[in-house]
């Protein structure tokens, strides 16, 4: 695998030129010496690991922010989208959180909201995700070949937090998003629910929004209500079963999902009602249209997922990933078509 690293070959790698601000990277600009293979980039004093496929040498590619999950890792998330971005030819970077440990890995600093369960909150001293995941996205477009009217961000769990929060905070440089179990949409009246920091969403403009969530989700519900006992067990509670409560205010969850959705969906103009298709047993897509600015929300919804990625089984976590439809391909799908609006 080759390895780029950016502090190393800065003076060998040609900085990418738009054609406008937010127009697409031309791949006569590309870097001749730019090689498949993994990537490593210097932002700040922190690595940030990334994949080049080779399907995206030599033109002007999209560029995909990979979020994991809190207590998750960057090369996870890279490693299980790998096979997505080979056949799909887009660069992928997967920033780290650095607050934690938690469990194994990190957890990200979502303006305002508690980093993990109850009232936690990051120190006043931690890192601006915001801006460091912007000096990453930075990072990539200066050392690869990025269009820079699409560039997208997907992120899984406390990552799609994170996701939703940079569809605030970067509507200006970011084509579309697509949290999977954990679509957010802040108000500053969220104080209400227990979330004394909390800071409203206010995008520059219309974001497509997708989002990816299951029924028996238990730990983001997707309804205000309880759904009680979910199909699944957890194996370190002698496989009790897991049950779905309602949002627990004060968390990093205090509202649901089909609340956060509601909220993208009024802030971008869409209809109230959606067109529904089936994409698969079990599996509906529905669109939210006629939005300002073409800016379409869509939500998937899984019958049978709990929280989990669909098709990617987790340890503690199992039958709760178990679908026909892959999830990062499916993320792919939903916002491949988007770009950011000429200026």
């Amino acid at each position: 695998m080759h390895i780029i690293k950016t502090g190393l070959r800065a003076a060998l790698l040609a900085l990418i030129a738009t054609a406008a601000a937010g127009g697409a990277a031309h791949a006569e600009n590309c870097s001749p010496g730019m090689a498949p293979g993994l990537i490593a980039l210097d932002v700040d004093q922190f690595t940030v690991l990334g994949y080049v496929p080779a399907s995206a040498v030599g033109k002007a590619s999209p560029l995909v922010v990979n979020l994991h999950p809190t207590g998750g890792k960057g090369t996870y998330s890279l490693n299980e989208a790998k096979p997505v971005a080979d056949e799909n030819g887009f660069v992928m970077i997967a920033p780290e959180g650095v607050i934690g440990p938690v469990f194994s890995g990190w957890t990200w600093n979502v303006p305002g909201v508690p980093t993990f369960g109850g009232d936690q909150y990051p120190a006043e001293d931690a890192r601006n995700d915001v801006e460091f995941i912007t000096k990453a996205i930075d990072a990539a477009i200066a050392s690869t070949c990025i269009d820079t009217s699409r560039i997208y961000v997907v992120g899984w769990s406390g990552g799609a937090r994170m996701a939703s929060r940079l569809a605030c905070d970067l509507s200006d440089r970011i084509a579309s998003v697509v949290p999977i179990g954990g679509i957010r949409f802040s108000k500053a009246s969220d104080t209400e629910l227990g979330l004394p920091k909390a800071v409203e969403c206010a995008p520059s403009r219309a974001v497509p929004m997708q989002t990816i969530h299951g029924r028996w989700d238990p730990t983001n519900p997707w309804f205000g209500e309880a759904l009680g006992d979910t199909p699944f067990k957890n194996p370190y509670e002698d496989n009790k079963t897991i049950i779905a409560e309602v949002p627990k205010q004060g968390s990093s969850w205090s509202y649901s999902g089909e609340e956060a959705l509601a909220r993208w969906v009024a802030f971008n103009g869409c209809d109230a009602t959606p067109v529904t298709n089936a994409l698969a047993e079990g599996v509906e897509q529905r669109d939210y249209g006629n939005c300002r600015d073409d800016a379409e929300v869509t939500l998937v919804f899984f019958e049978n997922l709990g929280h989990a990625i669909p098709g990617y089984e987790k340890p503690w976590a199992p039958g709760q990933a178990e679908s026909p439809v892959n999830g990062y391909a499916l993320a792919w799908d939903l916002m491949k078509d988007d770009s950011l609006p000429q200026k």
